[in-house]
């Protein structure tokens, strides 16, 4: 199913009030409302709409049809100087139709454009995302034999490794946007990222671990705002089992739990400012098994994490009393049940079999929130608040509460 919505198509833009309506643009943009939930849209134009010809242009719109700049919301685009002009309604209520105009404005007169509508969805709707097309370009394309790591950073996804469908590793660093509901191709790293590569966040900067085979474990930079790589120093010199890792985020550090020989699993802490690692807490009980998840969910001063995939055993680290617990088992959703993000103070739990739940990590108590008739996931991500599935070649599913 495909969230943009087009319902109307543009002729001649409406106009008011000008003195001067021989020197005065009409608007001939066509308009589409994209990323649709319950409660919001981006309402975006085609790009032929200059801000030179206007002091103010944006959006007006109602849930009442025939909307002008004094019937309904009017907001301001948020980049006049991109490819679209686009601009964010908020504060919608769910299963309601809007309608909505561009505007363009010189001094305190409007002129319109035609009227064009969407309707927001209903809460706990699956909604298909980018992937939907059916041109593979349009997205990266990860092979299902192989992971690749993701990365979120101001409100955007990135990917980085993984391999096509020749089973070869790529180098291609794909970028999704949530609020225009699209992947773009940004870049592509200095070197293949063998298996999955480990990443974390700081501040603009993604860092990105590798472990070529018979090599050091790299570490790369990639700047978001500059679009651009820089090396930094290896990550400790130690034997790493099955190129796993795990990063999570406490307070202002960042910090890797990766798999040693013999069971053993490692925390490291690194400094950004002098591109250094420090080992912050060895655990070594053989009862652990491998670790799967890429991201740990910290509630408070507690990391929550399954130690085996598909495990329904659950972990609580202290981290800054460095104690570990082991809690009560996860509750059976079904096939492959997994812990996979945090929301709200609560645990986000999903399985393979398209059941999500809710799991209050106090009281223990797990609230059923979506159920379908299966779920393929590499990744679930919280972003603005926003529950988005991350599927094979770039399909992004979301569902909304």
């Amino acid at each position: 199913m495909y969230n943009r919505v087009i319902v109307g198509v543009l002729f001649v833009g409406s106009f008011f009030g000008c003195s001067k309506e021989d020197e005065t643009p009409k608007i001939e943009s066509e308009i589409e409302a994209i990323s649709i939930t319950t409660s919001q849209a981006t309402l975006i134009d085609d790009g032929t709409l200059k801000s030179t010809d206007y002091d103010e242009i944006g959006f007006v719109y109602s849930d009442n049809p025939e909307v002008t700049e004094l019937t309904g919301n009017v907001i301001l685009s948020e980049c006049t100087n991109c490819t679209n002009s686009y601009a964010v309604a908020k504060d919608l209520s769910p299963s309601t139709q809007y309608y909505f105009k561009q505007y363009g404005k010189n001094g305190d007169k409007y002129v319109l454009g035609d009227e064009y509508s969407f309707s927001t969805y209903s809460p706990k709707s699956m909604v298909l995302r980018a992937g939907n097309e059916t041109d593979i370009d349009s997205r990266p394309s990860i092979h299902s034999n192989y992971w690749s790591s993701f990365e979120i950073s101001d409100g955007k996804i990135f990917s980085f490794g993984g391999a096509n469908v020749q089973d070869t590793y790529i180098k291609e660093v794909w970028k999704y946007e949530l609020i225009f509901d699209k992947w773009s191709k940004v870049t592509s790293s200095p070197e293949e990222l063998w298996g999955n590569p480990g990443t974390f966040t700081e501040n603009d900067d993604i860092y990105v671990i590798t472990t070529p085979y018979d090599q050091a474990n790299k570490v790369f930079k990639y700047s978001t705002s500059s679009n651009s790589w820089s090396a930094k120093n290896d990550f400790p010199d130690f034997e790493i089992d099955s190129q796993e890792f795990m990063s999570f985020k406490y307070g202002n550090t960042s910090y890797i739990l990766v798999n040693g020989q013999y069971q053993k699993k490692y925390i490291y802490t690194y400094n950004s400012s002098s591109d250094t690692w420090e080992l912050y807490h060895e655990i070594d009980l053989l009862s652990f098994g491998n670790l799967y998840l890429p991201k740990g969910v910290v509630i408070g001063n507690k990391l929550y994490f399954q130690p085996v995939d598909y495990s329904p055993r659950l972990f609580e680290f202290d981290i800054e009393n460095k104690i570990l617990f082991q809690k009560n088992d996860l509750p059976d959703l079904g096939q492959k049940t997994q812990l996979v993000a945090g929301y709200e103070d609560k645990l986000l739990l999903a399985s393979s079999d398209g059941k999500i739940s809710l799991l209050d990590i106090t009281s223990f108590d797990n609230e059923l929130i979506f159920e379908t008739g299966g779920l393929y996931f590499r990744n679930i991500f919280i972003v603005d608040d926003r529950i988005l599935i991350v599927g094979d070649q770039g399909v992004i599913s979301e569902l909304l509460l």
